[in-house]
């Protein structure tokens, strides 16, 4: 059994730490700053890793970076990954044109699209593509929402009803006669087992 590294935290980096576990945007990160938390919780790498589902390896690794980069050295670093087949910014024109040609045939635009960009790729990825980009599209110039709009519609629907029983209310009300409501309650009988 190797040597237990101990590792003392400042209060500043527990918080960071304990932020970055709750309120991480990634994943990737929140496991890291959880591997952190628990090695300061004086336990061996080999029980870190059976605990988050790892290797003692990777334990260890980010262990080496924290020391030497902090909490900012557990994010994930730009420019890693696989790359995206069709870009963003590049190639937006060409695929908006493509769309715009052949509406309703995605699999026409996809072949004009690799011709063009002398790049395959699935029909599939150019739905995600064109998905993406919608949502940002969206996002840039605030569209209303699915959620937005229920409520909207919920909301007019309740003054609609609410309009709609004052209605009921003063058209038959008359001076002499008290408003009363009854409420009726049925009951069924109770349904037997069969034994």
């Amino acid at each position: 059994m190797g040597k237990l590294k101990i590792l003392e935290l400042t209060p500043a980096q527990r918080r960071a730490l304990e932020n970055g576990h709750r309120e991480g945007a990634s994943h990737t990160f929140r496991q890291r700053c959880q591997i952190i938390l628990l090695k300061c919780e004086r336990r061996t790498s080999a029980e870190v890793a059976d605990i988050v589902g790892c290797c003692e390896m990777v334990v260890n690794n980010w262990l080496q970076r924290f020391e030497t980069e902090g909490v900012e050295g557990l994010r994930t670093k730009p420019g890693r990954g696989r790359r995206a087949i069709l870009d963003a910014e590049k190639d937006l024109a060409q695929v908006k044109e493509a769309i715009g040609r052949s509406r309703q045939r995605i699999s026409v635009a996809k072949a004009e699209l690799e011709t063009a960009l002398d790049r395959s790729f699935s029909t599939k990825t150019l739905e995600r593509y064109i998905k993406n980009m919608v949502r940002a599209i969206n996002e840039s110039e605030s569209v209303p929402q699915r959620n937005w709009m229920k409520r909207l519609v919920t909301a007019r629907c309740r003054e609609i009803m609410l309009r709609k029983h004052m209605r009921l209310m003063t058209a038959g009300s008359s001076e002499d006669q008290p408003w009363t409501i009854s409420v009726s309650t049925t009951t069924r009988p109770p349904v037997r087992s069969p034994s």
